[in-house]
């Protein structure tokens, strides 16, 4: 198999499972006790449709980065869904995600 090959099945892996978990209304990710992963939920349920689909695929594509580095990672090619991601993170702030094991 090829490495377009093997990036192409892989990318089709990522993405199929991606819209699995969103069909499930990201059941898997709810049951992850972590600040990170609520914070994530919040950000893409606010997402439109349109915003949901972007984000996906760009995080498909990070997940993708890790099995082929040499990808475009998209913080460095400018996605427009990827960087407004990374850039609400660290600004979402509410006390559910308070910390309050010790």
């Amino acid at each position: 198999m090829s490495t377009t090959d093997s990036r192409d099945a892989v990318t089709s892996f990522l993405r199929a499972e991606f819209r699995r978990e969103r069909e499930s209304g990201c059941a898997l990710l709810r049951l992850i006790p972590s600040t990170s992963v609520r914070k994530f939920l919040d950000y893409f349920s606010a997402l439109d449709e349109a915003g949901r689909d972007a984000l996906s695929e760009a995080l498909a594509q990070v997940a993708l980065y890790a099995f082929f580095p040499s990808s475009p990672h998209p913080s460095k090619s400018g996605n427009v869904a990827y960087e407004r991601y990374t850039d609400a993170m660290p600004l979402m702030w509410n006390w559910k995600y308070w910390d309050m094991s010790g």
